[in-house]
């Protein structure tokens, strides 16, 4: 769990991790041979076919501080309700 130099975003990723206990955590870097690796992955768990797998149309959710901070493409959702949805969903 060493792939950002930012410590609050790995502490984060760390007490979420221990909560939900995922089976691994991924770091994701975006490239061609990644995105083939997890659409693979996701065939085998029969969890979806490889052609249905499009990262970059799937909604981004993005919790800051300040809604203006999501950005004009993405999803904002506040601390608090993030918080509260990834609770109640694990």
């Amino acid at each position: 769990m060493t792939k950002t130099p930012n410590l609050a975003l790995r502490s984060w990723v760390r007490a979420v991790g221990d909560h939900t206990q995922p089976d691994a955590v991924h770091w994701w870097t975006g490239t061609d041979q990644e995105r083939t690796q997890v659409a693979t992955a996701m065939a085998k768990s029969l969890r979806a076919e490889p052609a249905e797998v499009d990262i970059e149309r799937a909604p981004v959710i993005v919790s800051t501080h300040r809604r203006v901070d999501a950005g004009p493409t993405n999803i904002w959702m506040s601390r608090d309700d993030a918080q509260t949805a990834c609770r109640r969903r694990c």
